[in-house]
């Protein structure tokens, strides 16, 4: 593995906890969703993008050594995604 992998990979895993984190306060009332604008027009930005981009891009680098792996980050981050929906109120 070189080092611009394990770098990214770092990357995109930092980013997802941010975004179960965001998660979790989005469910507690102290975060919500947002708009912004861009040249085109607004743009909707929710909570649950801060967790799916990451997640998928470290399933994406992942797979290129793994499938095996890529499919254990990913459950990994669903399953923390899924338990903070139902367990947080």
């Amino acid at each position: 593995m070189d080092g611009l992998f394990v770098g990214l990979m770092i990357f995109a895993t930092v980013l997802a906890i941010i975004g179960l984190v965001l998660v979790f306060l989005q469910k507690k009332g102290k975060v919500s969703s947002f708009t912004t604008m861009t040249a085109s027009g607004p743009n909707y930005v929710s909570v649950g993008k801060t967790v799916i981009v990451p997640v998928l891009l470290g399933v994406l680098l992942l797979y290129r050594y793994s499938l095996l792996w890529a499919v254990l980050y990913g459950a990994i981050f669903l399953v923390a995604y899924i338990l903070i929906q139902l367990l947080v109120k």
